[in-house]
């Protein structure tokens, strides 16, 4: 794990807001495979990217400054050999609500903090 170029680090592998990314990109695309396949679906391209807007300044603890992501953004490319732009448009619809890292995402989760010496 990297820190990232705006925190002085040398952003040489992954931070944990690509992971995160990645996390959210993976889900999605697996989630979309398994729809795909209840719906008798034949997935002939399948290509999805994840991008985010994040203010570092929220991570150093700048005042009035949200820490985390303030929008991510998923791309997807889908083509089915068996269906049309209908069947398409169910896909993405029913896989957007089968996410699990995208609800969890977009509705929040409680994080309990441990601490053990």
């Amino acid at each position: 794990m990297a820190t990232h170029r705006g925190h002085g680090g040398p952003h040489d592998a992954a931070t944990p807001g690509d992971v995160l990314c990645a996390a959210l990109a993976c889900c999605h695309e697996l989630t979309i495979r398994m729809v795909a396949n209840m719906m008798g679906l034949e997935l002939t391209l399948l290509e999805v990217e994840v991008e985010g807007d994040i203010d570092l300044r929220g991570s150093l603890g700048v005042p009035a400054v949200p820490v985390g992501f303030l929008r991510m953004r998923t791309h997807t490319r889908v083509r089915v050999r068996n269906g049309g732009q209908s069947e398409i448009d169910k896909l993405m619809a029913v896989s957007q609500q089968c996410c699990v890292v995208g609800k969890t995402l977009s509705a929040g989760v409680i994080i309990e903090h441990e601490l053990a010496t």
